[in-house]
């Protein structure tokens, strides 16, 4: 029996690398960076504006789901919590 089969490669050909960097959230996809000044962390609403804008951004450039929701998993470490979408 192959152990491997069906095993799904977990490195992507084009890695995305968020960071939260003096106040900003930093987005880093394909070779391209933008940036978004984070609000106070009790401003759900603006942090929730500005994941929103940064996901957009990354899957306009071709990112997956998964690789968008590592931005909020990003913000989320740092202490910026987001409001879900209802």
């Amino acid at each position: 029996m192959n152990k491997s089969a069906g095993k799904r490669s977990k490195q992507s050909t084009d890695p995305l690398h968020p960071w939260i960097a003096n106040g900003w959230l930093v987005v880093e996809f394909k070779a391209m960076r933008e940036k978004w000044a984070l609000p106070n962390r009790a401003n759900k609403t603006g942090i929730g504006q500005v994941r929103r804008k940064s996901e957009a951004w990354a899957h306009a450039l071709g990112a997956t789901d998964g690789q968008a929701r590592h931005i909020w998993k990003v913000l989320t470490a740092d202490r910026y919590y987001v409001m879900k979408n209802r």
